[in-house]
């Protein structure tokens, strides 16, 4: 399902390569999708206040309250999280197809530091990036997406925190 996210915002405006489309996609179960439905189509992800004995509430605020934080389904979520950029372009007579990505599943996530994978594959990033801004790994001032960061250091140093980094690239020679 496409969303919005910052990425395809920050793409285009800072990778100057001519960016003609960017999207953000997040993949959820059939189960997942039928339940948003349903809670949906209750009223229950409302924002608009309804009034419940004199007291103005939205229903998205009540549901919020009762779900658990992520804390405490920590060790209960089952599957993978998934991170993937999938970049296609042209370089001469070449069509290319580049995939990186990486995944991990919930449980091993959980062992390794009691979170889920999601948390832990952009966590991890994130304090990785803090830490190469504090040792001198990032040279760069000011406010900037991570994409404008060299890439192989930052993703050594994520590889050495136990998210492996997968390529794959395909290319399609023009004959004609």
């Amino acid at each position: 399902y496409c969303t919005d996210h910052e990425e395809t915002e920050t793409l285009p405006r800072f990778i100057k390569k001519g960016v003609k489309y960017s999207d953000f996609k997040l993949a959820f179960s059939p189960e997942v999708v039928a339940l948003l439905k349903t809670l949906n189509e209750l009223g229950l992800m409302s924002q608009k206040p309804i009034n419940v004995k004199g007291v103005k509430v939205a229903p998205l605020d009540v549901f919020i309250s009762l779900i658990p934080t992520p804390v405490e389904i920590g060790g209960k979520v089952k599957g993978y999280a998934c991170i993937l950029a999938d970049v296609r372009g042209e370089k001469g007579n070449e069509k290319i197809n580049y995939i990186v990505y990486t995944y991990m599943s919930h449980s091993d996530a959980y062992k390794k530091l009691g979170v889920t994978a999601t948390a832990y594959l952009t966590g991890i990033p994130a304090a990785v990036g803090a830490e190469m801004l504090a040792d001198g790994g990032i040279k760069r001032r000011g406010v900037f997406p991570p994409e404008v960061l060299e890439p192989e250091p930052f993703l050594a140093r994520i590889r050495q925190r136990d998210i492996p980094v997968y390529e794959k690239v395909t290319v399609e020679k023009r004959l004609f």
